[in-house]
């Protein structure tokens, strides 16, 4: 359950144990990837969701410019994937349709090479 650090009074900082949550429920350790709060650790009770931030002071300054960079980043290149993804679909149906195409071409040579 919760235990508190030591040399720390009853409302300072706590350390969060596997079952930690008030409903006895497992928690785990989550990152903030909102623009308020980005790269921020917190305390996830699997029910109930957010339980407590893991520090105790927001991210300022360069910390916060660096993750929302990263974010931006991360979206332009998952962005960069579905456009190479799409590009490659309509690659393979060129692909697809210009060797039936041939196909169809040899068939007809065929045919009328025979008659």
């Amino acid at each position: 359950m919760m235990s508190q650090s030591p040399g720390s009074d009853a409302n300072s900082s706590w350390i969060w144990g596997p079952l930690c949550c008030n409903c006895g429920k497992a928690t785990t350790l989550a990152k903030s990837w909102t623009n308020e709060n980005p790269g921020r650790k917190f305390v996830k009770c699997v029910v109930h969701g957010f339980v407590k931030w893991a520090d105790e002071e927001k991210p300022y300054g360069w910390q916060k410019d660096l993750a929302n960079k990263h974010e931006e980043e991360k979206k332009k290149l998952e962005s960069e994937v579905m456009a190479d993804s799409e590009r490659a679909k309509m690659l393979r149906q060129f692909i697809f349709l210009s060797w039936g195409g041939f196909i169809v071409v040899i068939a007809m040579i065929l045919v009328m090479g025979k008659i």
